[in-house]
């Protein structure tokens, strides 16, 4: 079982427009992040099922079907188990997750490790301008949580270790509609763990949910006052507390103190806050090494693809002597990106159009072959160690890459219509969802790229966009 850092685990009732946005929102949000995401479909309606399915399809999801429907607790408790990971996130799929939402949680728990904490949560607001707004905070916890201790924190979306999750037991599935929350929350503090919530907004609540919608109206949510009643049997017999002719609002609240007797009382100043910046990073004193003959224009595409990914892979095919290839490897390096960059070309010195400015290059370099005038001018400008030279076709280097696996590919090889065909055909499938696909020379040659192209992105629907003599498709989704 392939091992991720985060499982974000997702249990749909709501149908495939909120799962849908709810799945943009991770991917766009979390970015350089190990993870996948595991849904577990709740609906009833068979309908709605096949199109949850074609989702998690497209988005390369783990999907699980409830032949019955049975709770959000099951549908959890279900998706925990599609992947292995160090941590899970558990979440409702009726909200819209904003930047920094994961690295608050993750900075926050390692700069914190000294602390028995068990349930991290991310708060939730209504105002999706309260979240999209913030650039610079320091990440700490909810101060009420720490001078009035909570039973139970968790809510729309929250995070814990799995090891921690499966020694607790999970969720118990007789209960629906927050007091499966509520239940797991007791279980942490009989082992002596703390939840809490952060301080900072990071998710925006589309609203509504469990309680609202027509389309998930499930049978449980008529039995909350059931599900209290069994909770606090279940907990008076645990705490053995005398649950005669006491009211359900009195015995909730003795169990909750007790529960939370068990829980570490730490103070404010035990916990570390810390800082976590997401205003732009700029790229406006990298320029083109004009010293690097060649062609290069699409230093705007280079750019917001450097600063859109914090690790990933980027596939340049047709590298020539380096000119752009160096640009793009000095953004990473500027921002520090853990980036994968393949620079793709056959560099053969009997087949270019240019001989006479190869040998000139060549002489000035003191290098003998075209490929070794790449690596001369990578390490000339320190980048060498990020480039990563590729001699071969572009058919038989796109062989070595995982379908699904590149962040970005940018063609600038042949010409000639049935070479970037097949350049298009070959790397498409390399693509992850939400990469940038492009290539240059598209109105210079209309019967070979451009023809090329606008077959391809006809067959395939998808949008092209161009910029000088680029074409470039944003945001892949197939």
């Amino acid at each position: 079982m392939k091992f991720y850092e985060f499982l974000i685990c997702v249990a749909t009732v709501n149908g495939p427009k909120r799962l849908e946005d709810f799945i943009l929102s991770v991917v766009e949000n979390t970015k350089g992040i190990n993870y996948a995401i595991s849904i577990t479909d709740d609906c009833s309606d068979p309908g709605l099922s096949s199109q949850n399915y074609a989702i998690a399809a497209k988005y390369d999801c783990y999907y699980i079907r409830n032949a019955v429907r049975s709770g959000v607790p099951f549908s959890w408790n279900k998706a925990t188990e599609a992947a292995d990971a160090k941590y899970l996130v558990i979440s409702n799929d009726d909200i819209i997750l904003c930047p920094g939402w994961l690295n608050s949680f993750k900075i926050f728990l390692e700069s914190n490790s000294h602390l028995k904490l068990g349930v991290i949560a991310w708060p939730a607001v209504n105002d999706l301008s309260r979240v999209s707004s913030i650039t610079k905070f320091m990440v700490g916890p909810d101060e009420s949580h720490i001078t009035n201790p909570v039973v139970a924190c968790s809510g729309y979306l929250f995070a814990i270790t799995r090891e921690l999750f499966v020694s607790v037991g999970r969720f118990d599935e007789r209960y629906f509609a927050t007091w499966e929350e509520i239940d797991f929350g007791a279980k942490l503090c009989m082992n002596g763990y703390k939840s809490i919530g952060l301080a900072q907004p990071f998710v925006y609540h589309q609203g509504g949910a469990s309680f609202s919608d027509p389309i998930n109206q499930h049978p449980s949510m008529q039995k909350q006052s059931i599900a209290q009643s069994q909770w606090i049997e279940k907990w008076s017999t645990i705490l053995n507390i005398n649950s005669a002719q006491i009211s359900q609002n009195d015995l909730i609240r003795e169990i909750s103190l007790k529960l939370i007797e068990k829980i570490p009382q730490y103070s404010k100043d035990q916990f570390n806050l810390v800082p976590l910046d997401l205003s732009p990073l700029s790229l406006d004193n990298i320029y083109p090494r004009d010293e690097i003959h060649g062609w290069f224009d699409w230093d705007d595409i280079y750019r917001s693809n450097a600063l859109r990914i914090n690790s990933g892979t980027f596939v340049e095919v047709g590298s020539w002597m380096g000119k752009s290839a160096c640009f793009l490897s000095e953004c990473i390096k500027h921002l520090d990106k853990k980036i994968d960059f393949h620079c793709v070309d056959i560099w053969d010195d009997n087949f270019t159009v240019d001989n006479s400015s190869l040998a000139s290059e060549k002489l000035k370099a003191g290098v003998s072959s075209l490929e070794d005038l790449f690596v001369y001018n990578m390490t000339k400008y320190g980048v060498q160690n990020i480039a990563i030279p590729r001699k071969g076709t572009s058919e038989l280097i796109s062989k070595t890459f995982k379908d699904r696996s590149i962040d970005m590919v940018f063609l600038d090889a042949a010409h000639d219509y049935e070479s970037v065909k097949l350049d298009l055909e070959s790397w498409y499938p390399k693509l992850k969802v939400g990469a940038t696909f492009g290539g240059h020379d598209y109105f210079w040659s209309p019967d070979g790229v451009k023809r090329a192209v606008d077959e391809f992105c006809l067959l395939k629907n998808l949008k092209i966009k161009t910029s000088g003599q680029c074409w470039y498709i944003e945001n892949i989704n197939e």
